[in-house]
């Protein structure tokens, strides 16, 4: 299909279509999908030579790679805003994938996820059913919106580690780490006679810059019929703030509600319940964010500013710019129905963190994590980083430092916290730094590679660095290949999971950092690989360690059979090497 095509999809009607491919015999695919009041759901029956399990087989294969599409344009425009989940088989597990958001990898397995999976091996056929709730899809309900779009890709893993790729929609971007506007195959939602009454509640904005905000309240009613809305507003402390209570007349099918909310003038979070007939909605959340408040704190960290002269009073004050600017975009960027938490959790820590460097003249304490900024040298901008710091961390005494390279298409937020967290569980005081990059996919080439060594100096000017160590990860473990062979007077070890010191697919000679390797012989490395890694082959790793061991180096191989790209747990390993 294209994207010029639509479906029409009724509420607890099955709608058939298929994917094909005029090319190959299999696999075949034959979809259907329906809805109701509390799901999307999609069935699928799949004919393939195998159906095979590994780790991220959603795009590998073989399983569901679903892109759905909650905000459509005319003329079926890709759109930047979506959902990406998979639908497949890992470690012997049915398992939904969270992929991305947005444009943002999460990689995160659903929990309680409605999704089985039954394969007839005698006939070599998998049954798919998928069921949605609309919470996943969110802002997106069928009653409040009409249209979706939706791409479907099915992934077969050949038995020479090909994929081959049935879709629905041709998109080149599909998956890109690169590019996030997907194209897609809009759905139009109907109510049928089989309907009951419902009701779906929205803000027109999410958040609340003004005293007043709009509500709209969609009920679809299958007569004619005279009800009640009810909605009450409450606070942080579940005190009703507002309420208002109307008779409203029901027509047959749809109809719309329009109210206006008077808000209480303070910065907090509220929540709304709503009430029509017997049908009930809780604690939709919302947040109200007085202007002036933004006002009085960006005005606190221009005055700061003024007085910050020490090198961790200007770390703290670049920390404290950086978090306006992003807070800025986070408000200039806010769509309507998008949840308002991440705007509440940056005004709030910025309030601290402000209050911190008035009264001690730096951030830089009771912290277990922060993300903060340095300012470059070569063109001045602040470049984010994050930093994971050990329990009881003081700032007088001396610590080992990790640089921490996150992998492709993901920031290092989460990754600082996952390792500084692992090495204090392993018994470790270690001090993580780890920096986001120019972007999150250039490999730690470039301008990112300068303002590492930056974000480290003006790490050193703060605190007291014993060693330097370096973990990187897949992108990162490139990264940390390529920092140890250009620049090993910095680093005294190194660990590499799941990474290549060259492009693996030999499509940019110019990553090669191979030939600079002499010069590192006295750094000890440990290697992590995943015998069943399809991102990065472990083939191309382990020829290149028994290389590395036969010129001479102190390198220790860690090979976790059967493991793909990344989903092994090296922690004991870990331990070992780094107490020789």
């Amino acid at each position: 299909m294209d994207a010029s095509s639509r479906f029409d999809l009724k509420e607890g009607e099955w709608l058939e279509f298929g994917l094909e491919n005029e090319v190959i015999e299999y696999p075949k695919c034959d979809m259907k999908m329906s809805f109701t009041e509390d799901f999307l759901h999609i069935k699928a029956t799949v004919q393939d030579h195998h159906f095979k399990d590994g780790d991220r087989s959603w795009r590998y294969g073989d399983g569901f790679l679903i892109n759905f599409i909650t905000e459509t344009y005319p003329e079926n425009n890709p759109s930047e805003k979506f959902y990406a989940y998979g639908f497949s088989i890992i470690a012997g597990e049915t398992t939904t994938t969270k992929v991305n958001q947005n444009g943002v990898f999460y990689l995160a397995k659903v929990k309680d996820s409605n999704l089985t999976i039954n394969i007839d091996n005698e006939n070599n056929v998998a049954y798919y059913d998928i069921q949605l709730p609309w919470i996943m899809l969110y802002p997106f309900h069928p009653l409040l919106h009409k249209t979706m779009g939706i791409n479907i890709r099915y992934n077969s893993q050949t038995d020479d580690g090909e994929t081959i790729k049935l879709q629905l929609v041709p998109d080149d971007e599909f998956e890109s780490e690169y590019e996030h506007k997907k194209k897609y195959l809009p759905i139009d939602f109907q109510q049928s006679e089989i309907s009951g009454m419902q009701f779906a509640f929205e803000l027109l904005s999410n958040l609340a810059l003004e005293d007043i905000v709009t509500s709209e309240t969609v009920v679809y009613s299958p007569e004619e019929k005279e009800s009640y809305l009810k909605i009450i507003i409450k606070d942080d402390s579940h005190n009703v703030v507002k309420e208002v209570f109307k008779t409203i007349k029901l027509e047959k099918g749809i109809n719309n509600f329009l109210e206006e909310l008077d808000l209480p003038e303070v910065t907090s979070s509220l929540k709304i319940d709503v009430l029509v007939d017997d049908l009930e909605l809780y604690n939709y959340k919302f947040y109200r964010l007085q202007s002036q408040d933004l006002i009085d704190l960006a005005q606190r960290i221009e005055n700061f500013d003024k007085v910050a002269d020490k090198p961790i009073e200007r770390s703290s004050f670049y920390g404290l710019k950086h978090k306006m600017e992003e807070l800025t975009y986070f408000l200039e960027n806010f769509g309507s129905n998008e949840d308002p938490t991440q705007i509440r959790e940056s005004f709030e820590l910025l309030q601290e963190l402000v209050a911190k460097c008035e009264s001690n003249g730096h951030f830089y304490y009771n912290l277990d994590f922060i993300t903060t900024a340095f300012e470059s040298p070569e063109d001045k901008t602040l470049q984010p980083f994050s930093i994971g710091f050990p329990e009881n961390f003081n700032g007088k005494l001396e610590y080992d430092f990790f640089v921490a390279l996150h992998g492709s298409g993901v920031d290092e937020v989460d990754f600082t916290k996952f390792l500084s967290k692992k090495l204090q569980e392993m018994g470790f005081n270690y001090v993580v730094i780890a920096p986001r990059g120019r972007s999150l996919n250039d490999h730690y080439i470039g301008q990112t590679e300068k303002d590492i060594f930056a974000m480290i100096e003006s790490v050193r000017e703060m605190f007291h660095i014993k060693r330097m160590l370096i973990y990187g990860f897949s992108m990162g473990g490139y990264g940390a290949w390529r920092l140890t062979f250009l620049y090993p007077e910095i680093f005294d070890r190194a660990i590499i999971g799941s990474g290549f010191p060259k492009d693996p697919w030999g499509e940019r000679p110019e990553m090669d950092v191979t030939p600079f390797r002499a010069n590192a012989k006295h750094i000890k490395y440990l290697v992590l690989h995943g015998t069943d890694d399809r991102a990065v082959p472990i083939e191309t790793t382990r020829a290149f360690v028994e290389l590395l061991q036969k010129e001479g180096f102190d390198i220790t191989f860690e090979v976790f059979e059967g493991a793909g790209h990344g989903n092994y747990d090296p922690s004991e390993v870990i331990i070992k090497w780094l107490r020789e």
